[in-house]
């Protein structure tokens, strides 16, 4: 039963993380590469381009180009199918995407610290920074079990890793959540600091909840458990809607 939840939340989550890469290849990659950076200076993009800012904007840059290396990579990395049957394909995009989100994550650190997002407050900069120093921390354990052979543990920060390294995506279904029950202006600043955290430290409960279940398969366990991984891919696949719905999809007019 669990392992049936599991794999509809992973195809659930495999898809949402597509649609987000091709609102990114569209909005963001092809414009860039097209135009130059220069073509960002007329999006919905809170300091995106900044003129006579060349390190801001290579590091905006590095953040977005390569999140879509992530989110294309990370996924593939947790089929048993490619892990076994390609092994060396395993080994070296995984060691890609501990490449790319480590490197990612210190951009985004340095959007949040030297850049500058006037939108956001000291609380959502503490959060964005506890979630790239995890993502550093995880990276860091799980190459180094792979390296010892323990795949077993490696498994385990790998899993880690991909749920806060999903944090970006996370942010983006949480708003379309907000857009969907239509709250207040007034509540944005404090679901701002709420989604700041909660981005990763929501998906890393869930999953140490799987986790748990695997360590002790009681049978009273499976279905509580069976209904909070529904729960949470219900949560995906709407909150992917919504976001395509009341954020992705208006920025291209349509």
């Amino acid at each position: 039963m669990i392992k049936k939840a599991i794999s509809v939340w992973f195809l659930t989550t495999l898809l949402g993380q597509w649609v987000f890469i091709i609102y990114l290849l569209f909005y963001y990659i092809f414009p860039a590469i097209q135009k130059g950076l220069v073509a960002w200076s007329g999006n919905q993009l809170v300091t995106g381009y900044v003129a006579n800012d060349s390190v801001g904007n290579y590091a905006v840059a590095t953040h977005i180009f390569i999140s879509v290396l992530i989110l294309g990579f990370g996924p593939l990395q947790l089929v048993p199918k490619i892990r076994n049957q390609f092994p060396i394909f395993h080994r070296w995009a995984g060691r890609i995407y501990l490449f790319a989100v480590v490197i990612t994550s210190l951009a985004g650190l340095y959007m949040v610290w030297v850049r500058g997002n006037p939108q956001a407050g000291l609380i959502e900069h503490i959060g964005t920074t506890l979630g790239g120093v995890l993502i550093i921390i995880f990276s860091i354990l799980t190459y180094h079990y792979a390296r010892i052979h323990q795949i077993s543990i490696h498994s385990l920060w790998a899993l880690r890793l991909f749920m806060v390294a999903s944090g970006v995506w996370y942010i983006r279904l949480g708003y379309g959540w907000f857009y969907f029950m239509d709250f207040p202006s007034s509540l944005v600043k404090a679901f701002s600091i709420f989604i700041s955290y909660a981005n990763y430290l929501v998906p890393l409960v869930f999953l140490e909840c799987y986790f748990f279940t695997r360590r002790k398969p009681q049978k009273l366990l499976k279905y509580p458990v069976a209904l909070l991984i529904l729960l949470f891919t219900i949560f995906t696949m709407l909150g992917t809607i919504f976001a395509t719905k009341y954020i992705w999809l208006p920025k291209f007019n349509l």
